[in-house]
C-alpha cells in the first residue's frame, strides 16, 4: 500500500473545515445561550423601558464604550442597583421602581443589551458594573453603605462579584446560582460545557469575600436554575440574613405571593428608618422576566 500525500492532505483539509465550522457553530450557540439578550437586541426583539422612563435616562462611558441606563434618584434614600437576567433589558424593571419607593434605583444595560455598545462577557460586565457604581455613588454623594445590590439570575453572578470587590450595605440575590458552569453541566451533560462556557460566573469562588448582609430569594419550582444552586451558594456566603424559597418558577419571582414584603424589607439598609406599613402587593402585581 502506497502513501498518497495529496489524498491525505485533501482528506485532512475537508475534515479540518468541518471541525472549524461545527466548532464555530457550537461556540456561537454557547454565546447565544449565555447572552441571548445581546442577540435579541441586534434585531430589536428585547423589550425595553416604557416611554415615561425617558426622563431618567443616563449614559455612562466606561473605557470608551457607552452604556445605556436609567437613574431614578430619590435623595436621602438608599440606592438600589439592579443587575438583570441574560435575556432582560434592565428598563423593564420600571414598574418595580414605582412599587419600591424606599430606594433610588440605578439600572444599566450590559454591553450589547438595549442601546449599550459593545459585546458582553463576564469580565466586562463585572468591570463595567464596578466602574458605574463607583461613579454614581460619588456623584450622588452616597457611601457604599447606602447601596443595595440586586442581582437576578445571571445578574446574581455580577452582583456577587461586585459585592466581593466593594462593601455595599446589602446584597439581594433573586433566583441565583452558585456557578453558571454547574448549571450548564446539568442542562447539557453531553457537551464540553467547560470549554464552551467561558463565562462561568463562579459565585461560589467569590462568596467568601462578600461580608455584607445577604438576602436570597429562590423559586421552589424553578427549572432554569433549580433552587439547590441557591442553597449551595447560601451555604458559602458568610452573612446570609434571609433565605426563602417562594412558590414560583424562574421568571415570576417578582409576582410570587409574599415576595413584595420580603423584598421591601431587604431593600432597607442600616440607618434608614422603616417606612409606614403599606398593603402588600399580591401575585401578578408586576411582570419582570429574568431570562
Amino acid at each position: 500500500m502506497t502513501f498518497d500525500r495529496a489524498k491525505v492532505w485533501l482528506w485532512s483539509r475537508r475534515i479540518g473545515w468541518r471541525v472549524l465550522v461545527y466548532g464555530g457553530l457550537l461556540v456561537l450557540l454557547a454565546r447565544f445561550l449565555v447572552f441571548p439578550g445581546a442577540f435579541m437586541s441586534l434585531f430589536g426583539l428585547l423589550e425595553g423601558a416604557p416611554g415615561w422612563m425617558s426622563k431618567y435616562e443616563k449614559a455612562y462611558d466606561v473605557d470608551g464604550v457607552w452604556l445605556s441606563g436609567w437613574l431614578m434618584e430619590r435623595p436621602g434614600k438608599p440606592l438600589a442597583v439592579f443587575y438583570g437576567g441574560n435575556a432582560m433589558d434592565a428598563g423593564v424593571l420600571a414598574p418595580v421602581t414605582e412599587m419600591y419607593k424606599d430606594c433610588a434605583w440605578l439600572m444599566v444595560n450590559y454591553r450589547g443589551y438595549g442601546r449599550s455598545e459593545g459585546w458582553p462577557s463576564e469580565e466586562r460586565m463585572v468591570g463595567d458594573a464596578v466602574a458605574v457604581l463607583d461613579r454614581v455613588v460619588k456623584e450622588t454623594g452616597r457611601s457604599m453603605e447606602d447601596v443595595v445590590l440586586v442581582g437576578q439570575s445571571i445578574g446574581s453572578g455580577v452582583a456577587v462579584q461586585v459585592a466581593a470587590r466593594r462593601s455595599p450595605g446589602r446584597l439581594v440575590l433573586l433566583v441565583p446560582f452558585d456557578s453558571l458552569l454547574a448549571v450548564a453541566k446539568e442542562k447539557a451533560p453531553f457537551l464540553p460545557v467547560r470549554w464552551l462556557v467561558g463565562d462561568a460566573f463562579r459565585s461560589d469562588k467569590a462568596a467568601e469575600r462578600v461580608v455584607c448582609p445577604v438576602f436570597i430569594f429562590a423559586g421552589s419550582r424553578d427549572t432554569v436554575v433549580p433552587p439547590e444552586h441557591a442553597r449551595r451558594l447560601a451555604a458559602l456566603l458568610p452573612n446570609v440574613r434571609v433565605f426563602r424559597e417562594f412558590d414560583c418558577g424562574h421568571n415570576d419571582i417578582w409576582e410570587a405571593d409574599g415576595f413584595y414584603r420580603e423584598m421591601r424589607n431587604a431593600l432597607r439598609v442600616r440607618g434608614v428608618p422603616e417606612s409606614a406599613p403599606s398593603e402588600e402587593v399580591g401575585s401578578g402585581a408586576v411582570e419582570v422576566s429574568a431570562d
